[in-house]
């Protein structure tokens, strides 16, 4: 089993090859297996989570993560916590939220910031936030300064993408708010410097919203089709799915408005398939966070009835101590009674052996007061019968 630290670096460069799908799995299979991931990993997984646009499930993982940047003081990660919730907020379109965040960034201070990639990005999101949410002319020129400020940062950046959605950009403001021929050529050099420095999620994505100027505000939906279509094998390569269901819709609304049924009903077709597969990795998600919820309630359970078993044996072991004390004493007063028992009856058995003796005693004296009562009554008789005799030889005399 891989460490989360070696998760991390391989999800990373997954992503750093565009390949975010590739990074999501990564990262469920750590997740599967533990209850619990580190920050920098939960900030991984809602970045590439944000980029599937399930934003839910982002914010959960980036409010985890911005809870231990906080307790340790991570200020670089923290304030890049905070872009990632910023733009999650401008896409729910909450503007209150969306620029708290930014709020918080200007807070810590984006000029501290070590590492220029997290810089670079937060300012990007901050251009992007007050460009969408933000429309007076004060704002887009905040936002042009932005931009120039990140185009200065270009050769300490390591993820170039940031550079390239920063020139889209500025060719977005310039096209809507400025000159439209120099916004289109600004989107020309945007497309040119994804491809030079080989970018793709960047590159799909401009060449998405160039396709979408040509088909909405010039109208010339040929076009917005041969941008569409030459960047298409491009995404079915790369496997985003978000990206590869947009681009089929695209091109199905597109060739339906030019009249052309068979290829638009092919491309609905296919962003059908797209999005079954789309949601089926959400479902996978789902099933995963819910099958680490439901495995956290059952863990919570057990605790809940060994602790209810606890209490029960507590109770069994307090009333059989009840039980032994209560039989201790009956025993021991038992043994009281018996031993009272047997003191009355030996002292009742030495009294009858007493007067069983003095009754022996009584009758011996009583034996020899009648035998001596007979020899005197015999004497006596003796006596008078020879008192009588004399008194008869007298009489007779």
């Amino acid at each position: 089993m891989f460490s989360q630290d070696v998760v991390y670096k391989k999800a990373q460069d997954f992503l750093n090859r565009s390949k975010i799908d590739s990074a999501s799995i990564v990262i469920q299979k750590v997740l599967k297996k533990s209850n619990k991931i580190n920050s920098k990993l939960n900030l991984l997984y809602a970045q590439i989570l944000k980029n599937n646009n399930r934003i839910d499930s982002s914010y959960y993982y980036l409010d985890l993560s911005e809870k231990d940047f906080l307790k340790r003081s991570v200020n670089d990660s923290l304030i890049y916590t905070y872009a990632l919730k910023a733009e999650l907020f401008r896409f729910a379109l909450k503007k209150k939220e969306s620029l708290s965040y930014l709020k918080k960034i200007d807070l810590f201070g984006i000029e501290k910031v070590k590492n220029y990639d997290i810089k670079a990005y937060s300012l990007n999101r901050k251009m992007g936030i007050y460009d969408h949410l933000c429309t007076s002319i004060d704002t887009l020129k905040i936002v042009v300064e932005l931009g120039n400020e990140i185009l200065k940062l270009e050769n300490n950046v390591v993820d170039k993408d940031i550079i390239a959605y920063t020139l889209n950009e500025l060719a977005h403001i310039e096209y809507h708010h400025g000159n439209p021929k120099i916004g289109l050529k600004k989107f020309q050099e945007a497309l040119d410097y994804a491809e030079r420095n080989k970018l793709i999620v960047s590159n799909i994505d401009i060449h998405m919203n160039l396709a979408t100027v040509y088909y909405r505000e010039l109208n010339d939906i040929k076009q917005s089709i041969k941008l569409l279509e030459n960047i298409l094998p491009l995404a079915e390569k790369n496997k985003n799915l978000e990206q590869i269901y947009n681009l089929y819709e695209k091109l199905s609304s597109s060739y339906y408005n030019i009249g052309d049924y068979k290829k638009a009903f092919y491309y609905k077709s296919k962003s059908h398939d797209s999005f079954f597969e789309s949601n089926a990795d959400l479902v996978s998600t789902k099933l995963t966070e819910i099958e680490k919820k439901f495995n956290i309630a059952n863990k919570e359970k057990e605790i809940q009835e060994k602790e209810t078993e606890i209490k029960l044996k507590n109770i069994q072991i307090s009333n059989n101590k009840k039980r032994l004390a209560l039989f201790l004493i009956i025993f021991l007063l038992s043994l009281i009674g018996v031993a009272v028992l047997f003191y009355f009856l030996n002292k009742s058995r030495i009294q009858n052996k007493v007067l069983t003796n003095l009754s022996n005693d009584n009758k011996f004296l009583l034996s020899e007061a009648n035998h001596r009562i007979n020899n005197n009554l015999q004497l006596i008789t003796i006596l008078i019968t020879d008192k009588i005799k004399k008194s008869l030889i007298c009489r007779t005399s």
